[in-house]
């Protein structure tokens, strides 16, 4: 499903390409650094790892889904160009998955602190960056409707003005959500600054399968100590 879906990604940024499944990433490091570098070779010279939660040592109290984000900061991060950065879209989406916004708010103040926080950029339909978006997940879904994405799919709803516990998606039913505009803020860092935080770094940069990057991260987050869960004070 990944290969299918990169590629189908791959066929909207370049309609042209006649080999988009070569550009299909692997699922450990090493195939997701190629597929990186093939990317490269065809936008500007910078590298935009384009995720919902800022990576961190993984201390929180619960980890979320992280895995594909922290592989890709990885692989972004080991590529060799100029400027990298992590663009954070999606506020409050993955609550779904488990992830404690008030740990990614403190986690953003240290990289304010550290000079890796770039600042917030929105995006809105009517726009030809929001209207793009809409478009790749319309795409997206035609393509995959039995696995359409809760992230992509939360966001182009809070695009669209939708607010509350709307479910774009069958996969949430039964749960509450919380779409909201916050939901359109990029999140802008230095992917350096945030790559250096990552205590499992070094044990995933060598990865060539998923499941050494899930073991990784997990006997990572079962030795440190961990902060609590807090909610935000809203």
């Amino acid at each position: 499903l990944q290969k299918r879906v990169t590629a189908d990604a791959m066929k909207m940024i370049d309609a042209e390409a006649d080999a988009d499944e070569n550009l299909a990433w692997g699922c450990g490091l090493i195939g997701r650094h190629d597929g990186q570098r093939v990317l490269f070779g065809r936008v500007e010279r910078r590298v935009v790892a384009l995720h919902q939660a800022v990576g961190a040592p993984v201390d929180e109290a619960a980890r979320g889904t992280i895995e594909e984000d922290a592989l890709s900061i990885v692989a972004a991060n080991e590529t060799a160009c100029p400027r990298k950065f992590l663009v954070c879209l999606g506020f409050g989406v993955d609550h779904f998955h488990g992830v404690c916004h008030h740990s990614f708010l403190e986690n953003a103040a240290e990289l304010i602190r550290s000079g890796g926080f770039l600042g917030c950029v929105s995006v809105s339909a009517g726009e030809p960056e929001g209207d793009a978006l809409l478009d790749a997940v319309d795409f997206l879904n035609a393509r995959q409707p039995s696995s359409k994405s809760i992230v992509a799919n939360s966001i182009a709803s809070a695009l669209r003005g939708d607010f509350g516990d709307r479910h774009a998606t069958e996969r949430t039913r039964g749960s509450e959500l919380f779409v909201n505009p916050l939901m359109s803020l990029y999140w802008c860092f230095r992917l350096e600054a945030v790559a250096r935080k990552m205590g499992f770094y070094d044990a995933i940069a060598g990865s060539e399968t998923f499941h050494e990057i899930e073991s990784a991260i997990r006997i990572h987050h079962a030795r440190v100590a961990k902060r609590d869960w807090k909610n935000l004070p809203l």
